[in-house]
């Protein structure tokens, strides 16, 4: 008598196949009381089981469908005739989604999970709309956008490339009265035609927005600060001889024949005009680089004059005349435009409105653009700024 107390095995004569059902078909495999052995042949019995992350052995035992674990698997062997296999295909996994506000992580199952899905979780998250997201995979090697219509699995994202980013695209709209004349970096001037808002030239990048504010333009592949455009006008005769005192305000701005006016403007002398200027900026929610470019910018032409009128347009009404569109849309859209034009010496007894107007506080000019400065300034929001100005000659 044997009083060995290893496995059945070592004491039982084992029968030589096990039948092994998968899916709805059926194979013979190799008996074995070694666990990852019977695996093993599972697999090459199998092909599909490649696919899975998990396999699970089972068998009927009092009528029931029950789990075998490795532990008891050389125990039970011997005893066995059918054997069930179940394939478990799901890939959980944490997806990095990058946004202009930063970035946030969603449990994902990477073999069923489809764009769609992801981006409901992500306009859950970040109340990003769904139609609105771009969702591109962050590659060092390549970049390509995901479409709607397929599985994360498609596009290769597993457990070592599972970076996205939801990127953006900006896309500004002139009327027929223009064009643009500069732009960087490169896109294409699309020239439209029988517009119903009247548009004649539109512009548009495509863009992956980092916190920071660094933007990465997918055209040109160029890193920039910021999205540069400029246009030139048409001027046409106004519809009337101008007054001999300018005092009737327009009813909109009109890029082809702007206007300045003592009631609406600030008149400042040449050596207040650039402190004043930074002053507003800073009420308006500016940092420090965008008001010291503003000004750098435009100082070569207000250098020119003794005297300088300015106003800065409500952004509805600059809206009007260079329609601004983003996607994914911001929480804060801040646009800055400059009317400014030099005034003669001998006008200035004219210009009383506008000299009040330049003493008073600079706060003045928030509700006039509408700007809600303390969202402007917050950090946790998508806040996308815009600066320009036109000299009225």
């Amino acid at each position: 008598m044997s009083n060995n107390q290893g496995s059945p095995f070592l004491t039982q004569k084992l029968p030589q196949f096990l039948v092994a059902e998968c899916e709805g078909d059926k194979a013979t495999i190799l008996r074995s009381g070694d666990y990852q052995k019977t695996l093993s042949f599972v697999k090459d019995a199998f092909p599909s089981t490649r696919r899975a992350t998990q396999i699970v052995l089972s068998a009927c035992l009092d009528g029931e469908k029950v789990g075998v674990t490795e532990e008891v698997w050389s125990y039970m062997a011997a005893s066995l005739t059918l054997i069930h296999v179940e394939l478990d295909y799901s890939r959980w996994e944490r997806i990095q989604v990058y946004t202009q506000r930063g970035s946030n992580y969603y449990e994902v199952d990477l073999a069923t999970e489809t764009v769609e899905g992801l981006k409901q979780k992500v306009h859950t998250k970040e109340g990003i709309p769904y139609q609105t997201q771009h969702l591109w995979m962050s590659h060092p090697e390549f970049a390509a956008e995901i479409q709607d219509g397929h599985k994360l699995i498609y596009y290769g994202i597993n457990r070592e490339r599972r970076e996205l980013g939801v990127r953006g695209a900006a896309r500004f709209s002139i009327g027929r009265l223009g064009g643009f004349s500069e732009i960087y970096p490169h896109t294409v001037i699309k020239t439209l035609t029988n517009h119903p808002d009247d548009l004649g030239q539109t512009i548009s990048w495509t863009v992956d927005a980092k916190p920071d504010g660094t933007l990465l333009d997918q055209s040109t592949g160029r890193e920039v600060a910021y999205l540069f455009w400029e246009a030139y006008t048409n001027p046409r005769p106004p519809l009337s001889p101008p007054t001999t005192r300018p005092n009737t305000p327009s009813s909109s701005f009109d890029p082809a024949n702007p206007s300045l006016l003592p009631s609406q403007s600030a008149l400042l002398s040449r050596d207040k005009v650039t402190g004043y200027i930074d002053d507003v900026l800073l009420a308006l929610g500016l940092h420090t680089e965008a008001r010291t470019s503003f000004i750098t910018y435009w100082l070569p032409d207000l250098s020119k004059h003794a005297y300088i009128a300015l106003r800065f347009l409500a952004q509805a009404e600059y809206e009007q005349a260079a329609p601004l569109n983003i996607t994914p849309a911001p929480d804060v859209t801040t646009r800055v435009f400059m009317l400014f034009g030099g005034i003669e010496p001998s006008q200035i007894e004219l210009w009383d409105e506008a000299v009040t107007i330049a003493s008073k506080d600079v706060k003045i000019w928030r509700d006039v653009v509408g700007i809600d400065s303390a969202r402007a300034r917050d950090k946790s929001l998508f806040r996308v700024l815009e600066w320009g100005g036109m000299e009225v000659k």
